[in-house]
């Protein structure tokens, strides 16, 4: 069922880094599943309802870049998929005995620890790079080799040498103010949508089969029921539980999509607005109708004494961002609510 080999992975050394130590352990797993190749793997995410390519799967345990939460929920499902139907294959048939959910969960987990250093370093980088005359004790800064003078140049300069390094930081300076127009470019854009302090994060999907029952403590119980928008229905959910409250949305196929942004975040019905802060996204896929993924649960400790609701949204495409977020008043399809404490 593996069929042809494909080719030979390069070697990872896990203490190189947390990336690389991700990407071997994540290795690790597939060995125990009995090996399948990255076409197998890649069938099994399109019987599951996730579908993603070989090259992407792929990718996922290459060591040089962080898979998002939904590659990686699907990589760990289709290894376990895989490995159901192949008990004979196991090197160690105790795999088998752990719960897939709970494996997925603590993937993504372990992924979205990985994921908030990885997302603030392009930052830290855009901050050095404006700075145009750095003092020579700064000379040992990561970059600063950029701005600064070498020896040889220093020599030159005071041989009369001083106008091809003042190009040479003319040039670096229009640079940097490029890099810097077109952030300021993005940043409008996005600052267009979301309120101020308002962040996207991803709400890891719990995928099931259309036999297949999500575990119920995992999901928010105060239902509003399914309403179909566009090629999904969706059903939101909210439960106030002692540390906050807990909001998920199921999604169902009612046609093939091959890519559907979901949407989910918490709105306070006390003051009718969205509470910023707390827009989550799930990137799902569906091969056939009846299909069902569950996005989040998502726990939010929110301010007490208010009533809260769960509010989401569904689009066809991969948009991390709502396009009704355009619109202050629009408040997307909500759950039932509830009171927090």
């Amino acid at each position: 069922m593996t069929g042809r080999p494909g080719r030979r992975e390069a070697a990872i050394d896990p203490d190189e880094g947390p990336l690389q130590k991700f990407a071997h352990e994540l290795r690790i797993l597939r060995r125990q599943a009995g090996g399948p190749s990255f076409q197998e793997l890649a069938r099994q995410t399109r019987q599951l309802g996730e579908p993603f390519s070989t090259s992407t799967l792929r990718n996922a345990v290459s060591g040089s870049v962080l898979p998002t939460a939904e590659v990686t929920a699907a990589f760990v499902r289709a290894c376990m998929r895989y490995a159901a139907a192949n008990r004979h294959q196991l090197p160690d048939p105790e795999v088998l005995g752990q719960e897939v959910d709970e494996l997925v969960a603590y993937w993504c987990r372990r992924r979205n620890e990985l994921a908030q250093p990885y997302d603030r370093e392009p930052e830290a980088t855009t901050e050095e790079a404006p700075r145009p005359e750095p003092r020579p004790e700064q000379s040992s800064r990561p970059g600063a080799s950029r701005l600064e003078a070498a020896p040889d140049e220093v020599a030159g300069a005071e041989a009369g040498g001083l106008e091809p390094i003042r190009s040479r930081r003319a040039r670096s300076a229009l640079v940097a103010a490029a890099v810097m127009a077109v952030l300021l470019v993005v940043a409008g854009v996005v600052g267009f949508l979301l309120r101020p302090g308002e962040e996207i994060s991803a709400a890891t999907p719990i995928v099931a089969s259309p036999a297949t029952q999500v575990q119920a403590d995992l999901i928010a119980q105060q239902c509003r029921g399914e309403f179909q928008r566009g090629p999904v229905k969706l059903d939101p959910c909210i439960t106030a539980v002692p540390d906050g409250v807990r909001i998920s949305v199921r999604v169902t196929a009612v046609e093939a999509a091959p890519e559907v942004a979901v949407h989910l975040w918490l709105r306070d019905a006390t003051a009718k607005q969205r509470v910023p802060g707390t827009l989550h996204h799930c990137q799902t896929a569906f091969t056939a109708p009846g299909q069902t993924v569950t996005c989040g649960p998502v726990l939010i400790r929110p301010e007490p004494g208010r009533s809260y609701v769960a509010a989401t949204v569904a689009e066809e495409g991969t948009s991390p961002v709502p396009a009704m977020f355009k619109d202050p008043s629009a408040t997307g399809l909500n759950s039932a609510g509830v009171t927090w404490p």
